[in-house]
């Protein structure tokens, strides 16, 4: 590799103090600004972790609440379709929260909030693919166990809250449907 050396317009060949002032001069403020008389110096870049940006994508309820904000702001109205279209443009592909302590960053991790905005529609893939493996192992369950076991099951859901999986009801529904076509 050849030594570039700068030169100037007048063909001087720059030294090292010369190009030290010349980006002095080129990033310098053109007044230092003073306090009580005194230039005021500028304190290096700090970086600080918090607070922190994370990502998520929309659930139902956060996107019509923020829909309902962006709509407001802008005077649409969500029941004409082409208004409500504007209102969805003007929103972003990924809800955002700020993490102020890394306690609270870890906890919104957890919960499947990505720190990267390019992440959002992976950890969406990742958690609809959970949901549907849990699905379709509740469902091969339903089908090989006994009786019993899928009774105690269905209890355990019920006194968990959760009557998503519970099948117990449309499933009598649809034997007794069947049985009274037999007759």
């Amino acid at each position: 590799m050849s030594n570039i050396h700068p030169e100037s317009i007048h063909g001087t060949t720059f030294t090292e103090e010369d190009s030290a002032r010349l980006h002095f001069l080129k990033n310098s403020p053109a007044r230092v600004p003073e306090i009580n008389g005194v230039p005021m110096t500028f304190p290096p870049y700090v970086f600080q972790a918090f607070p922190t940006c994370l990502y998520h994508w929309w659930t139902d309820a956060r996107k019509r609440d923020e829909l309902i904000q962006v709509a407001r702001l802008n005077q649409l109205d969500l029941t004409k379709p082409l208004e409500r279209e504007k209102a969805e443009s003007l929103l972003p592909p990924w809800d955002s929260k700020l993490a102020h302590t890394e306690r609270e960053r870890d906890g919104l991790l957890a919960d499947g909030w990505v720190s990267e905005p390019g992440d959002v529609k992976a950890s969406e893939q990742r958690w609809l693919d959970g949901i549907a493996n849990q699905a379709a192992m509740r469902a091969h369950d339903d089908l090989k166990l006994s009786q019993k076991a899928r009774e105690e099951m269905n209890a355990a859901d019920r006194a968990n809250g959760s009557r998503a999986l519970d099948r117990s009801a449309g499933a009598q529904a649809g034997e007794k449907a069947r049985a009274s076509c037999k007759n």
